[in-house]
């Protein structure tokens, strides 16, 4: 009876640990050069650790829209990924450059402040083993936020911060992968005064990956 007892343990203790090891390998997340396999990356298609950079989507332009608003046709994103795979996938993200220096913009300037910013990448459910979520956070200085100076007749200053000190991009995997910012809010949280800077300003932007340019979320 004690070796039935003991057998029926260690089995029971095995399941568990494997269990437990499926579920990790499940949860973890890759990006990959080409589309997954099933729910995997293929061999040796995995990004190592490396730079990623994404602009402006041609034809289309960054926008920031409320009581101050302004769009520019030239936006600049620049970061790395910090592992191969992982649960939660991290990265940094550098640069956020806002408005180009050529464009056509009714504020003298716009810039991100508290860079570098964290982000974590998380899959779709049920896109085809492509498409994620990229949620951008504080790394360490602060959360995300918009600082916009001179904009319009009375030339406030104004700062933003990301609602919940937080916004997340839609990951759309492909050749090139896109990103895109949906009406994210940031809400006013200093400068001249919420009366000549408005509540909250919305972003909206579509950016392509050009270093490199094939991306794709996938699980393990």
């Amino acid at each position: 009876m004690r070796h039935i007892k003991a057998f029926s343990f260690a089995t029971g203790t095995v399941l568990v640990v494997m269990a437990f090891i499926g579920l990790s390998s499940a949860s973890a997340v890759k990006l990959c050069d080409v589309a997954g396999t099933g729910e995997t990356c293929p061999t040796g298609k995995a990004y190592a650790p490396r730079n990623l950079k994404a602009v402006l989507d041609t034809g289309t332009k960054l926008e920031l829209i409320g009581a101050l608003t302004t769009r520019c046709e030239q936006s600049t994103l620049f970061g790395k990924n910090k592992q191969e795979s992982g649960s939660p996938y991290l990265g940094e993200l550098s640069t956020f450059s806002l408005l180009g220096e050529d464009c056509n913009k009714s504020c003298d300037s716009v810039t991100a402040l508290n860079l570098p910013y964290k982000f974590e990448i998380t899959p779709v459910p049920g896109d085809g083993n492509k498409d994620g979520e990229v949620t951008v956070s504080k790394e360490s200085a602060g959360p995300p936020i918009v600082k916009m100076e001179k904009c319009g007749f009375f030339e406030p200053i104004c700062e933003f911060t990301a609602t919940g000190s937080s916004f997340t991009l839609k990951l759309v995997g492909g050749n090139p992968a896109k990103l895109i910012a949906n009406d994210i809010v940031f809400k006013y949280t200093g400068g001249t005064s919420e009366a000549a800077c408005g509540m909250t300003v919305k972003l909206k932007a579509t950016w392509k990956f050009t270093e490199p340019t094939a991306v794709f979320v996938t699980k393990m």
